[in-house]
């Protein structure tokens, strides 16, 4: 419940607002993966200071491109904590994440004077984590992000569902809806179901990772 109480307290949401732009950059990066993945293009992807973003593509699976966005941030989250039970492997998880986000901003990210830097901030900064930090901070830092990823993936799975049921026009199970013709209340459905695994497969990974034999020296 404090998930989802806490982002709408000025204060705290001020706090959390680093967090929301490293969610829109991940959620805009899934969707022109999908699209580079499926025989597609990319023109740009668009990151505002109101932490709101937009990916321009051209051709691909259309289905795919626009469920990416959604899905991938709680999805991957979830696989970053069942993975991160080990030193090596959140380290592993910390570089890539911090890679693929310099890589896409440098290669598609636009936007405004906020949006861009911060994609340059968030790819830096997972790579000197993952340099620096001790094992056990690492992982906790590792599974943190991986948490927070599936917190706010499915909050916005949540916002989805509540402007699919005002007919809101602009979100991505509308526009999906228009190209598909399954209604946006459908794939919204189908993301939060999705989501939902995406949270479960998080907290699986919490318990396996709090119930794994400690070595003491």
């Amino acid at each position: 419940m404090a998930s989802v109480v806490l982002p709408f307290i000025p204060i705290i949401r001020g706090i959390l607002l680093p967090f929301d732009y490293l969610n829109t950059h991940l959620h805009e990066m899934f969707h022109a993966l999908a699209a580079v993945l499926t025989g597609g293009s990319v023109d740009k992807i668009l990151v505002f200071r109101n932490s709101e973003g937009l990916t321009v593509t051209y051709g691909g699976f259309v289905p795919l491109i626009f469920s990416a966005g959604y899905i991938g941030a709680s999805l991957f989250g979830a696989f970053m904590v069942r993975s991160s039970i080990h030193e090596r492997a959140a380290r592993k998880w910390c570089q890539m994440l911090g890679v693929m986000i310099l890589l896409v901003n440098i290669a598609w990210v636009r936007g405004d004077v906020v949006g861009w830097p911060i994609g340059i901030f968030w790819g830096v900064f997972l790579m000197v984590l993952a340099a620096k930090l001790q094992p056990k901070d690492i992982l906790l830092v590792a599974q943190f992000l991986g948490v927070q990823q599936c917190i706010n993936g499915f909050k916005s799975l949540r916002d989805l569902l509540l402007l699919t049921g005002a007919r809101a026009e602009n979100t991505d199970a509308a526009l999906l809806a228009k190209e598909t013709g399954i209604p946006a209340a459908g794939w919204a459905l189908l993301w939060t179901v999705l989501g939902i695994y995406g949270v479960v497969m998080a907290v699986i990974g919490l318990n396996k990772a709090s119930s794994a034999p400690k070595r003491v020296n």
